[in-house]
């Protein structure tokens, strides 16, 4: 911290700021969501996400607990990509998180995609910064991810049209999944107006 005084100065450098990292996204309600998105009836009619590779990326040691749930409520892993420190990944279980810290917030995402699509093979990413965060974008596209899930939240990043200038956006990671032909799925709602009323000011 104490050197990035020195690094703003440096030619060239047009910005330094913290890395802030993302939010868990939770809503007022626990549900499996099998009923409320009615995939009972898509798996009577044969469809449980066969050959379908779901990639959930959640926060920093957001897997907590996930080994122990192999085998009953989430499969083992297709690909991991976790990062126990910023800009080195892994690609081990253990570096989402251990079972004595971290959070369950990713392994409760998992299991509600293995109950909505059972036969869905997972891929697992738990970024800490935002370039860590399109590193693990760029690796699901190149495992052929076809479905990313992201329930978290990120600070306001841009001009409030979806665009940001900065290169390592959040916004730019959804772009590129986009482009590497991912459906991407991010959680909403769960603050309902507060994300504009409860964070910015606006003037006219």
């Amino acid at each position: 911290m104490s050197l990035l005084g020195a690094v703003s100065e440096q030619p060239g450098v047009i910005r330094v700021r913290e890395i802030v990292p993302p939010e868990d996204s939770y809503g007022p309600i626990t549900s499996q969501g099998v009923q409320a998105h009615a995939a009972t009836a898509w798996h009577q009619a044969g469809f449980s996400g066969q050959g379908i590779k779901v990639g959930v990326i959640d926060s920093y040691f957001g897997f907590r607990g996930f080994s122990d749930l192999i085998g009953s409520e989430v499969p083992p892993p297709a690909g991991i990509l976790c990062y126990p420190e910023i800009g080195r990944p892994s690609d081990h279980l253990a570096a989402c998180a251990s079972d004595e810290d971290g959070s369950v917030h990713g392994t409760a995402v998992a299991e509600a995609v293995m109950d909505i699509a059972p036969e869905a093979s997972l891929y697992l990413a738990s970024p800490l910064s935002h370039a860590d965060n399109i590193e693990a974008v760029d690796w699901m596209v190149s495992q052929g991810v076809s479905v990313i899930v992201r329930s978290e939240s990120s600070g306001f990043d841009g001009p409030g049209n979806g665009t940001s200038p900065f290169s390592d956006s959040p916004l730019r990671a959804v772009d590129r999944a986009v482009d590497g032909g991912i459906i991407w799925v991010n959680s909403a709602g769960n603050y309902a107006q507060s994300a504009w009323y409860g964070v910015l000011m606006f003037y006219d």
